[in-house]
């Protein structure tokens, strides 16, 4: 009786065993389930796009993020940057209450904010607004193709240029064309016959027909580009990265010939093919972990024995042009702020090159795209180019000061930039002609730019240069340039000292040179 009662225990007991493991196992599993739900709701919370009503939260700066049908998720990457980097978010319409929330620090607005719908209210001295007024000039596309620069395609407004174009036609009977508006939609090829000719608010532009294909497919290179002052001028190009972005299907068909009714062979729409799905690009992309310029870089080197540098060269060339030819009709909206130092613009210029590696830009984007929903491996470019602006234009500095330092005490940005920090030239300036206690000495060209001939307006102009050439990040400066001369006839009084400004402390230091 015993050794059946001992077998029973033998043939029961691993089941037992390996029902009490399932539970424990079990009970593990709900347990962190548990957590991770818990976890789940917590960052959840910590992400809400507004304040919290029940918290005081006054401590933290506040940025007002706005644009049309946020669900969606497009400025997902500008609200999570900013919580990162400490700030309360506000994203509605209307301002925030100031008697609930305080002022708001940033002003992130997706469309146009200077129009009477958006009804911003009057600027204080430490609040940034992410676009600056007349900012059209340079993304407004017929204004933009239209201007006849270097390195856009030759364009026509419609249908003030109608009998202009017609002429231009018949005397290039070869060139193709496409009509463009400024929503940027149903572009297509089309024939001379079939243009609306008489449509007004359109323009139509020269189509490049021998693009550069890279396994059979167009594509275009997005540069962003960041400007933070006007006047003087100054512009930065996120350097580190380009956004490559190739057409849905191939530029030919299997025959070898272009098909014009083929829309998504010659046009980068919303549903593009992304880099990693190129073969000749994803060895660099994927393989070599590269970044997209490197990966164009390397492709251009190696597979087609050529020196891409002067694609770079070109596209730089092409921004500074259009910011030089632009910023007086710019200025002249912008001046109705009493500071504009209190606004910054984030821009993609969009190209494209052809097979001999000439440059062409075709649009400018206001508040580009930033979204990487669908296509998740963006995000670090994405990401990446809204910290790079926020560290420019010193968003990243209000968490630590709580307003710019030009409205606090010298303690608070001594640590960012001081007096000291402004003076060059020690040869020039310590000559006699240049002598302070000359009253006349900073009417002499050699010494306008001394520490002791500067207004009190250039130095607040040149600390916020200073800053910005400290907390550039992935930025490198375009204007104002030291390895070339800015265009005399378009510097202003600022201008002229600031150039020379960045001019001498490039002699003192290389850091300073572009």
């Amino acid at each position: 009786m015993a050794s059946n009662n001992k077998n029973v225990i033998i043939i029961v007991l691993p089941s037992i065993v390996a029902i009490l493991l399932y539970y424990t196992i079990r009970i593990h599993q709900l347990q962190y389930e548990q957590q991770t739900s818990i976890k789940m709701i917590i960052d959840s919370l910590d992400r809400r796009p507004n304040v919290d009503d029940n918290v005081d939260q006054t401590h933290r700066p506040l940025a007002w993020i706005y644009g049309e049908n946020m669900q969606v998720g497009y400025l997902h990457h500008v609200i999570d940057l900013f919580q990162k980097v400490g700030f309360r978010v506000w994203t509605r319409r209307e301002p925030p209450p100031i008697d609930r929330y305080g002022d708001w620090h940033v002003l992130w607005a997706h469309e146009y904010p200077f129009t009477a719908s958006y009804n911003l209210p009057e600027l204080k001295p430490f609040q940034k607004v992410n676009h600056f007024p007349g900012s059209g000039f340079i993304t407004n596309k017929v204004n933009l193709a239209t201007s006849d620069l270097k390195h856009i395609p030759k364009a026509f407004t419609l249908p003030r240029e109608k009998d202009v174009f017609v002429n231009y036609t018949r005397e290039n009977p070869d060139k193709l064309w496409v009509q463009k508006d400024n929503s940027h939609r149903g572009i297509r090829v089309l024939s001379i016959d079939k243009l609306d000719l008489d449509k007004k608010g359109t323009f139509v532009q020269e189509f490049i027909q021998n693009p550069l294909l890279i396994d059979g497919k167009k594509f275009d290179i997005g540069l962003y580009v960041t400007i933070t002052s006007l006047n003087p001028l100054r512009v930065y190009i996120y350097d580190n990265e380009a956004l490559l972005r190739f057409c849905a299907r191939p530029y030919t068909s299997s025959a070898g010939s272009f098909n014009a009714s083929d829309i998504d062979s010659y046009v980068v729409g919303d549903q593009y093919t992304p880099i990693w799905q190129i073969p000749s690009l994803a060895s660099y992309y994927t393989d070599l972990n590269m970044n997209m310029k490197a990966s164009l870089n390397a492709y251009i080197r190696l597979e087609l024995d050529r020196d891409p540098q002067p694609i770079w060269t070109a596209i730089e060339e092409s921004i500074k042009t259009i910011f030089y030819v632009k910023e007086e009709e710019m200025l002249r909206l912008a001046n109705v702020y009493q500071n504009m130092r209190n606004f910054f613009e984030l821009v993609r210029f969009d190209f494209t090159i052809d097979n001999d590696l000439n440059v062409y830009l075709m649009e400018a984007n206001m508040s580009p795209n930033l979204a990487s929903a669908k296509y998740p491996p963006n995000r670090f470019i994405y990401e990446q180019v809204i910290y790079s602006c926020m560290s420019l234009v010193g968003i990243t500095r209000i968490p630590a000061t709580y307003g710019t330092w030009s409205n606090k005490p010298a303690q608070l940005w001594n640590m960012y930039v001081h007096d000291k920090d402004l003076a060059i030239l020690p040869d020039i300036c310590s000559d006699n002609q240049c002598d302070p206690q000359n009253s006349t000495s900073c009417h002499h060209e050699h010494c306008d730019v001394c520490y002791h001939c500067l207004s009190d307006d250039i130095r607040i102009i040149l600390k916020d240069a200073y800053m910005e050439q400290m907390s550039r990040y992935h930025n490198r400066r375009l204007i104002p340039s030291t390895s070339k001369e800015s265009p005399i006839a378009m510097l202003g009084p600022n201008t002229y000292i600031q150039d020379k400004w960045f001019i001498g402390k490039c002699l003192s230091h290389d850091q300073w040179c572009n």
